[in-house]
């Protein structure tokens, strides 16, 4: 009988924690170390049972078929380079220099942070993924159909690589869409920061239209990726850049001007919209589009 792969995973934080969910859930066995040792993590590993067991990193790398990173990115030069030799890396690490301090080849633009740590693991390919999608979006579900499942950019220069990253994302529900090289993963880091101000502004949306109450722990998934993908192909991208502004919380006047309509125009586009969605207001929309409608996307979290 064959034996499903490995994952292993260096960093066990919210991110690491997540994918080691994902990954069990989806009939993998999962390897887990951290900076503190396997002790501190087996809370995680008997939430997982028998797929998961805990290890060093260095011993994670070697007992793995390929192994996720999620440090933070200043301690990229402490992984393992021997022990990742031949596997494949998967780096979910974004930079923060505002929270784990600046690193000058980055900040001087010379470099990606992905390009920064397969300099240092020589002997790994490395595939960005992961970096712009939140942790509480990585739950284990129901394999949905192809139209239905959430898209994943990834980003590597080896082919290879990322075919294998690939057949590892559908494996745990997930279509992908190959951004190209190292290079172009700084699209990635720029959709994180834009995903995160979009969710802060669907948030708000969310507690004016009394959705949640203000100041309660959750989250809240930002409005192009909170209806599903067969609900979205009912719009035209000119809809659907319209409802993402609407949900955002811009007045008529505001979408018009952002998008160098008419009011009169975007007023027609929004009623074509209220009846492919089946709603009858702007209110209504609002809500079907953050997925409150249907098959909610908001559920309470502890902070």
């Amino acid at each position: 009988m064959t034996q499903p792969p490995t994952l292993g995973l260096i960093g066990c934080g919210m991110v690491g924690s997540a994918l080691a969910r994902l990954a069990v859930a989806s009939g993998l066995n999962v390897v887990l170390s951290n900076s503190r040792g396997p002790e501190s993590l087996a809370a995680l590993v008997a939430e997982l049972g028998p797929r998961a067991r805990a290890a060093t990193p260095p011993e994670a790398a070697q007992a793995s078929d390929m192994v996720a990173v999620a440090v933070p990115l200043n301690a990229y030069d402490r992984l393992p380079v021997s022990e990742l030799a031949g596997r494949t890396v998967i780096d979910l690490m974004n930079y923060h220099p505002e929270r784990h301090g600046r690193i000058a080849v980055l900040e001087s633009g010379k470099m990606t942070p992905s390009r920064l740590v397969q300099r240092h693991l020589v002997g790994s390919p490395v595939v960005k993924v992961f970096s712009d999608i939140d942790f509480r979006r990585l739950r284990p579900g129901p394999r949905l159909g192809v139209l239905d499942r959430s898209v994943l950019p990834v980003a590597g220069d080896d082919v290879d690589a990322k075919a294998e990253v690939s057949r590892l994302l559908s494996a745990l529900g997930y279509n992908v869409i190959d951004v190209g090289t190292f290079e172009n993963s700084r699209v990635l880091t720029a959709l994180a920061v834009a995903t995160e101000q979009a969710r802060a502004v669907t948030r708000a949306m969310a507690e004016k239209l009394e959705i949640l109450p203000p100041d309660s722990p959750g989250y809240v998934n930002w409005p192009t990726a909170s209806c599903s993908a067969a609900v979205r192909m009912r719009l035209s991208p000119q809809e659907q850049r319209i409802m993402t502004l609407t949900a955002a919380g811009r007045s008529l006047t505001e979408v018009a001007q952002e998008m160098y309509l008419s009011e009169k125009t975007v007023r027609n586009y929004l009623s074509r919209i209220y009846g492919k969605l089946g709603v009858r207001s702007r209110h209504q929309a609002i809500l079907h589009w953050l997925g409150h409608v249907g098959s909610p996307d908001i559920e309470s979290t502890a902070t």
